[in-house]
């Protein structure tokens, strides 16, 4: 194994078992995801084939596990938990509900999914991993069904010609690598190479040898994978935070930036010289400008604004968007009658591209629309339409709506509570034992009457739990072991294996302090016993 690997701190998987396996012999102390999308399908396969559950409940108990969002509201589920006792609270009070809409199906997820959750899913595990959201691998999946789209799907292809076109997506793949030393692709540097970025007008100045050594200087950069020694995000300041913005630099200089090509070189139908000698002028102030060109998150694109329209409200920013073919699309009046605009060459040359831009343009037939070039910038004396909600009651237009967090509620009410509240009124007070609920141990049979736990209705149940010795017999010879014995709360359960105890042992267990409800730990507290 590469040894710059042995510090990575995060790998997530599908599940599959082997190469869980593989990952907890090579990466021991790298965090173990788990793909959600890949659960949330096996459970959902399980509760329809195993559970034979219906769809209305599968669809309700899948949305107690992921969560659902409905609208402006996301409703949280088991999956949003960020610390493993409130995971273990929220699925206590499921049962109820669970037990009415699948029998069965809360006991089988206690006993062979809570502690997965837990250990590989929760929300609280993914951000120790530095990610912003639940883990899935359906990306990395999808590399394959890319390669497959790249190469057609006809399957009649030679090797010689597969290897060829696997070649190319090799080195288009780089050279979008590429783009992000000076131009707005689709990736950005990582935190710690800022120094390789080459701002647009420095990179526009640059000449060919000095551009190849700053790409071959991105290339050999060494990796660096060194561990972060905690999640908690910093706050950079303004030099350390790498922006969003293609070209950074204050306002209040100016600097002298030209077009790797200039257009009045091209003839390009329906454009004069002095028009494109215009749009080179202002696309090259365009670039030289502080925040003109920025990434427009959400989007496949960029906005691109005059600083003299920034200022006001009533000019949007101008989306620009492209294709592999070199085509650079503009929302703009003038790009609309002529297919070219400063917007678009600004754009296409920070990118890297204004050549296969200017290529694609020479090829277009242009009918210029001159009632589009004359009215653009005329106002009407008819007042704008005024927007208004869409029938239905939906969102108004041009509004966006912030999505609500909020808790599911079970529902069914859990009666455990009464019960366990029944229980601790019958027990001696001075019990040398702990309290722990009855789901979060492996407990079959309890250690004084020898009777099996029902789980189904018992699993939101206190018991006792004592580590002692116990005996056992193996092939007709008795032997002793120390591990954790379990007993009903009942008084007559414990003494029939001890019969000696001090009230200063009993104790809630540590794993059930988090999740006990208000009303056992009044009850405990009357009793003296600590649950803090």
């Amino acid at each position: 194994m590469n040894p710059r690997l042995k510090d990575i701190q995060a790998i997530g998987s599908d599940g599959d078992e082997a190469l869980m396996n593989s990952v907890l012999i090579c990466f021991q102390d790298a965090k173990k995801l788990l793909c959600s999308t890949h659960k949330k399908d096996n459970l959902q396969r399980k509760l329809k084939t195993d559970f034979v559950a219906r769809d209305a409940a599968v669809s309700h108990v899948l949305a107690d596990i992921f969560g659902r969002s409905q609208g402006a509201i996301r409703e949280n589920g088991l999956i949003d938990s960020m610390e493993r006792d409130d995971f273990d609270g929220k699925l206590m009070q499921l049962k109820a509900t669970w037990d009415c809409l699948v029998p069965g199906f809360h006991q089988w997820f206690v006993d062979y999914e809570a502690d997965i959750f837990k250990l590989h899913l929760i929300r609280g595990i993914t951000k120790s991993a530095l990610l912003d959201g639940h883990f899935t691998n359906n990306q990395t999946e999808s590399i394959n069904n890319n390669v497959k789209n790249w190469l057609g799907r006809t399957g009649n292809l030679s090797f010689a010609v597969a290897n060829s076109k696997l070649d190319e997506l090799v080195r288009a793949q780089g050279q979008e690598f590429e783009i992000s030393v000076y131009g707005n692709g689709s990736y950005e540097l990582a935190e710690g190479y800022e120094t390789l970025r080459k701002k647009g007008h420095i990179w526009n100045a640059m000449g060919s040898e000095e551009r190849r050594n700053s790409l071959l200087s991105f290339w050999k950069s060494p990796l660096n994978l060194t561990r972060r020694t905690s999640p908690t995000p910093t706050h950079p300041t303004q030099e350390e935070c790498p922006s969003l913005l293609v070209h950074h630099e204050s306002s209040t200089e100016h600097h002298k930036v030209s077009l790797s090509l200039s257009l009045e070189n091209f003839e390009l139908d329906g454009c004069s010289s002095d028009l494109l000698k215009e749009i080179e002028e202002n696309a090259e102030k365009l670039i030289a400008s502080e925040n003109g060109i920025v990434n427009a998150p959400g989007y496949d694109g960029v906005f691109v604004q005059h600083n003299a329209e920034r200022g006001s409200s009533n000019v949007p920013p101008h989306m620009i968007t492209w294709t592999k073919a070199g085509k650079y699309v503009c929302d703009c009046k003038l790009y609309t009658s002529l297919k070219i605009c400063e917007h678009a060459v600004s754009v296409a040359d920070s990118k890297g591209k204004l050549k296969y831009f200017v290529e694609w343009r020479k090829k277009e037939k242009v009918s210029t629309c001159l009632t589009d070039l004359v009215m653009s910038d005329i106002t009407s004396g008819r007042k704008g339409k005024v927007l208004k909600p869409r029938r239905g009651g939906r969102t108004p237009l041009n509004k966006e709506t912030a999505i609500v967090h909020r808790e599911r509620e079970p529902l069914m009410e859990d009666k455990s509570i009464d019960e366990t509240l029944s229980a601790l009124d019958e027990i001696e007070k001075d019990s040398p034992f702990e309290l722990i609920y009855l789901f979060q141990t492996k407990a079959k049979l309890c250690y004084g009457c020898g009777e099996k736990y029902d789980r189904s209705k018992e699993a939101n149940s206190l018991i006792v739990r004592k580590h002692c010795e116990r005996e056992f017999t193996v092939q007709g010879v008795k032997k002793t072991k120390f591990q954790f014995a379990y007993f009903h709360l009942k008084k007559n359960c414990i003494t029939k294996k001890c019969s000696e105890y001090k009230k200063e042992m009993l104790k809630m267990s540590s794993e059930s302090k988090g999740i006990l409800p208000e009303e056992v730990k009044g009850k405990l507290r009357r009793m003296g016993i600590s649950v803090e």
